[in-house]
């Protein structure tokens, strides 16, 4: 997979922890379904948890 990276600009502060950096990137979209599959299961499991811990605290 190759990576292109855009002219350095400065980085705007992201306003939550849910955006990621944008990276422009020539692939195909096989290459990209592992790391998309890993990404959506890092959030379900920290969403899952975040339910889990609202259960307790509820309980």
């Amino acid at each position: 997979m190759k990576v292109i990276h855009r002219q350095s600009q400065p980085a705007p502060v992201p306003q939550s922890d849910n955006k990621v950096a944008r990276v422009a990137c020539v692939c195909r979209i096989s290459e990209l379904m592992p790391l998309v599959r890993q990404m959506h299961e890092e959030a379900r499991a920290r969403y899952q948890a975040e339910l889990s811990e609202q259960r307790q605290q509820a309980a």
